[in-house]
């Protein structure tokens, strides 16, 4: 997500401002100079100007009140301390702050840690497709979406009763390589909407060749050789369980609203929300929860996403599943 001027005049004042006041009181760290008691002052106003600007709960947190306690926070103990209590007092249990050494800090509360169920078992004339979580580069990302729908295209024969796409140990990471993926059970949608706190929105969806964001026109990632199921109309069980998380949830609710599908599982972990990566002067990275999931009717998550139905055990699972597809 692009910065705003307005954003970069906000995080200009701001710094202006944490200037004066660093150099108008006493360090309460005396290992640390002048200039990097400075530094860090300027560093936690950055993250603070982005939270403000764009936090799915801006419009519910009293950032003045906040504003006197990271500080305060920050000259008792310290950048990070000070950094961790904004992220508690964002409220999201999404955002996170990534070090340019590689460290990492979240305060999330929501901890994921569901079944992964065995389909070993399942009979020959229901297609099985797994997608868990994934990041990585561009062409790892269309690489992922090549493969699966690769594999779709190879059990694709005749005969074929159903379909199982399994999403019950998908974490999240980048969803568009994971809807391109999936693309021949959606054919040319409108999936789902991130949606703002003033109700601003964004749209994802599948469109011909690849997943999309915004508009039709708008390509994340596309597939070489798009592939079309003999029989769209076949019915699919999607799997979900606690580890289904962020982007596998988006994936999730990628297929609510199609017909012939089943929702079946666990709920979810409870990471519906949307994030933005913000890039910080000192190689720091910021990633800020800044709308929230919502399926094709608009329909709002942000927690966890129920299955139509709650089974627990691999056995249940397998014969719900095959009585299902072969009702």
């Amino acid at each position: 997500m692009k910065r705003s001027v307005n954003q970069f005049k906000l995080i200009a004042m701001s710094l202006a401002m944490v200037f004066i006041l660093t150099h108008c009181s006493k360090s309460d760290d005396p290992t640390q100079t002048p200039e990097q008691n400075l530094e860090m002052s300027e560093r936690l106003e950055e993250v603070f100007g982005i939270a403000q600007l764009n936090s799915i709960n801006r419009l519910t947190i009293d950032w003045d009140d906040l504003r006197v306690e990271v500080s305060a926070m920050e000259r008792r103990t310290g950048y990070e301390s000070g950094l961790r209590l904004l992220l508690r007092s964002l409220a999201d249990n999404h955002s996170f702050y990534t070090f340019a050494d590689g460290r990492f800090a979240s305060e999330s509360q929501i901890r994921c840690d569901g079944n992964v169920y065995d389909f070993s078992s399942l009979p020959d004339d229901i297609g099985y497709i797994k997608v868990n979580a994934f990041s990585g580069s561009t062409a790892e990302a269309l690489a992922l979406a090549n493969s699966i729908q690769q594999s779709i295209r190879e059990q694709d024969v005749d005969g074929l009763k159903g379909w199982v796409v399994d999403l019950s140990n998908n974490g999240g990471g980048n969803m568009y390589p994971m809807v391109a993926g999936l693309g021949p059970f959606y054919r040319q949608e409108l999936l789902g909407h991130f949606i703002g706190p003033t109700q601003q929105e964004i749209e994802w969806g599948y469109s011909v060749d690849g997943s999309f964001i915004g508009d039709f026109t708008r390509k994340v990632t596309q597939v070489e050789d798009p592939y079309e199921l003999k029989n769209p109309n076949l019915k699919v069980a999607v799997i979900v369980s606690n580890n289904t998380a962020s982007s596998g949830e988006a994936t999730l609710i990628s297929f609510m609203g199609r017909e012939n599908t089943l929702l079946l599982g666990q709920p979810s972990c409870g990471l519906s929300t949307a994030n933005s990566s913000f890039s910080l002067s000192n190689g720091d990275r910021f990633t800020l929860t800044v709308s929230t999931m919502a399926d094709r009717e608009r329909t709002l998550f942000g927690g966890q996403i129920m299955p139509d139905e709650q089974i627990d055990s691999d056995q249940d699972m397998l014969e719900r599943v095959t009585e299902w597809i072969n009702q």
